[in-house]
């Protein structure tokens, strides 16, 4: 990936140009095992029918000119109005995002924003308002032409595209020094059902539109609280959001069996003895599974949706938190900081779409089938002069690859496992702090991926 551009401004107008150049050879990998019983195909096939979100994005080398992150705006006292393509993270979580997050490509869109904190009689607020359009991946699953008791799993989406809205508000309370509380929702529909101002604006959850109770219209958001101690040099967060409608105080607590998701963490610095030194410990579980066996049956994920099934993504990826439908993480880092620079060890535990693994191996009450990647990544960031490094080495274990273990085997043997080792660098060069942010950036990302598993079988690489 390749990206650079340049930031002009001239009295309230802006213009910030920074498209992206994106190369990725794209070999072939193992996906969804053609060896899973058709059963398990046809429960598979209930998440790939509700969401566009292919495993590889077709089956050549992958080549994009994307927009990135440029944006023309109109800026006058504490508010921005532009058209944009960038990325926004709304939410206190650091490693994973219910509503808005830069896993997706950033989509065109119309946007409203604070670009300070608002003073009132009661605190402080900031918010965001967007409104856009999200696109396919163009992409078919895999296997389209597998069929269950006579009927094909597969079924042809609308490809028409996406009117997406957003709101996030944060208040910071007078009263309690600190204190952010916030919520954010979005809501996404066919252009042909958008019908009225209830549609076109973010209102969902105030007003329920007709699109949305004909089931034409898909809605999810959260509730987040992020509180600072400054003194201590930490700092405690949650988000809690739900997949079928914008949470409220009064929803949470009176109707439970909902399709809901968490992220909720610590942050804290230590002082070191060398003065501007730090030891950076931050701590993160983000729960996508779903809650009840009930919902399990149902099928319904997070990020998914019956009638727009398209889910919410854009360009075949989730807009959302990056661990996809149904996964559950658990993330710590201990850092060492200075300044810009930083060196540290993250590790992670990604249980993958708990969801489909319930409803999949419940029948068979086969508790043995999870997938789970067990992460170790050294990183280091670092400013030399003009020139910004980061690098990050990875090794993941990947126990069940794909849900896969090996028939032949006992029950608790070890199943289809991989090792794969991933490294990359990122370098920014400043150019010139004369036009605020003018930077070039390049990433290589190298892989090399091997089987950990000491059965026979030896399939592709799945990088």
């Amino acid at each position: 990936m390749a990206s650079g551009g340049f930031l002009l401004k001239s009295g309230k107008w802006s213009l910030q140009l920074m498209p992206q150049i994106i190369y990725a050879a794209n070999p072939s990998f193992e996906t969804f095992p053609t060896e899973h019983a058709d059963t398990y195909w046809n429960t598979y096939y209930r998440l790939l029918n509700t969401i566009d979100m292919p495993e590889r994005f077709g089956n050549k080398s992958y080549q994009r000119i994307l927009p990135g992150q440029s944006a023309l705006r109109y800026t006058t006292g504490a508010v921005s109005l532009g058209i944009s393509t960038e990325n926004y993270w709304w939410g206190p979580g650091r490693y994973n995002a219910l509503v808005r997050s830069i896993n997706a490509p950033g989509f065109l869109h119309f946007t409203a924003n604070t670009t300070r904190p608002i003073t009132t009689p009661i605190g402080t607020f900031e918010a965001q308002l967007v409104a856009g359009q999200l696109l396919s991946s163009g992409i078919f699953p895999a296997d389209t032409n597998r069929y269950f008791n006579g009927n094909r799993l597969y079924k042809a989406k609308n490809e028409e595209e996406r009117y997406m809205t957003g709101l996030t508000i944060s208040w910071q309370p007078k009263w309690v020094k600190g204190l952010t509380l916030g919520v954010a929702q979005a809501s996404y529909q066919y252009l042909s059902d958008v019908k009225g101002i209830a549609d076109i604006l973010p209102l969902a959850g105030v007003v329920i539109s007709s699109s949305q109770k004909a089931g034409k219209k898909a809605a999810l958001g959260s509730l987040f609280a992020r509180y600072l101690l400054p003194k201590d040099h930490a700092e405690v967060y949650l988000e809690y959001g739900r997949n079928d409608r914008v949470p409220t105080p009064t929803n949470i607590l009176a109707d439970v069996n909902n399709p809901r998701a968490f992220v909720g963490g610590f942050r804290k610095l230590f002082p070191l003895k060398k003065p501007g030194t730090w030891l950076d410990l931050s701590v993160e579980l983000t729960q996508m599974g779903l809650p009840t066996p009930e919902l399990v049956l149902e099928g319904i994920s997070f990020y998914t949706h019956p009638f727009v099934r398209q889910g919410y993504t854009h360009r075949g990826q989730v807009i959302g938190a990056g661990i996809g439908p149904g996964s559950n993480s658990q993330t710590i880092d201990l850092s060492w900081v200075k300044g810009y620079n930083k060196v540290g060890l993250r590790i992670e535990r990604l249980a993958r779409n708990m969801d489909f693994n319930y409803t999949a191996f419940i029948g068979t009450r086969d508790y043995t089938r999870h997938w789970i990647d067990l992460s170790t990544e050294l990183h280091a960031d670092w400013q030399y002069q003009n020139i910004l490094f980061s690098a990050r080495t990875t090794l993941t274990r990947s126990l069940n690859y794909q849900w896969y273990v090996f028939p032949s085997l006992g029950y608790f043997d070890n199943g289809y496992d991989w090792l794969n080792f991933n490294a990359t660098l990122s370098i920014a060069y400043l150019v010139s702090e004369f036009f605020y942010l003018t930077q070039g950036c390049i990433e290589i990302i190298f892989l090399n991926c091997f089987p950990s598993s000491h059965h026979h079988h030896q399939p592709h690489h799945r990088c």
